[in-house]
C-alpha cells in the first residue's frame, strides 16, 4: 500500500480516509491491512481548519443530516469505527472524508493483523520433529512471530495438528526433557 502525504495546497479528499500522524506513522502505516487515502503530518486542530465540521463518529451508526455545501469530516480512532463508517461512504451515505487518528490500542491491533506469524502447513502428527514444509505462514495468526522459525525447526510437536493450526512455543517441544 502507498500513502501519500496529503499536499501544501492541495484540498482535501472529498471521500476516503486520511491518517491523521507524525512522519513516522508513513512507514508505520505502509505494513497496516487497511487502505487510506492520505496522511496528515498536522494536528487534529489545523486540520479542522479545511471542513465547517469535524464530527465525531466512533459512535455514529447512521449518517448525519448536513445543510447542502457543508464541508464535513469524521473523526474515528478504533477500528471497529473507521469500518462502520466506510461501510456508510460504501452506500454512498457519508459526505466528506474519514479522519483517523488511530488510538494506541487500534495501532497494536493493527501491528498485530500485519505481524507475519507461523501456522502448520499440513496436519502434523504428535511427536513429529518439524521440518520446513510443515511451516507455513501467515498474516495476523495467532501463531508466534514468523522471524522464530529457525527456533522451532527440529522441534517436536506436543499434540497432534490440524493443517493451519497456529505454531507456538505451547504446542512445540522447548526441550527434550524425554531424553535420559
Amino acid at each position: 500500500m502507498k500513502i501519500r502525504p496529503l499536499g501544501e495546497h492541495e484540498h482535501p479528499f472529498e471521500h476516503g480516509v486520511i491518517l491523521l500522524g507524525d512522519h513516522a506513522d508513513t512507514v508505520e502505516a505502509e505494513a497496516w491491512p487497511i487502505h487510506l487515502d492520505a496522511i496528515r503530518h498536522e494536528e487534529l486542530d489545523a486540520v479542522a481548519g479545511d471542513f465547517d465540521i469535524v464530527i465525531p463518529a466512533d459512535h455514529l451508526t447512521k449518517a448525519p443530516l448536513l445543510k447542502a455545501g457543508t464541508r464535513a469530516a469524521y473523526l474515528v480512532h478504533e477500528l471497529d469505527a473507521l469500518e462502520r463508517l466506510r461501510v456508510l461512504e460504501e452506500a454512498g451515505e457519508l459526505k466528506g472524508p474519514i479522519l483517523f487518528a488511530p488510538t494506541p490500542v487500534a495501532r497494536l491491533e493493527l501491528h498485530r493483523l500485519a505481524r507475519p506469524t507461523l501456522k502448520a502447513a499440513r496436519p502434523i502428527p504428535l511427536g513429529k520433529a518439524l521440518e520446513t514444509v510443515d511451516i507455513a505462514e501467515e498474516k495476523g495468526g495467532p501463531g508466534i512471530c514468523a522471524s522464530l522459525k529457525q527456533t522451532i525447526l527440529g522441534k517436536k510437536a506436543l499434540y497432534e495438528l490440524g493443517e493451519g493450526a497456529a505454531l507456538d512455543f505451547g504446542v512445540v517441544d522447548e526441550d527434550d526433557w524425554r531424553k535420559p
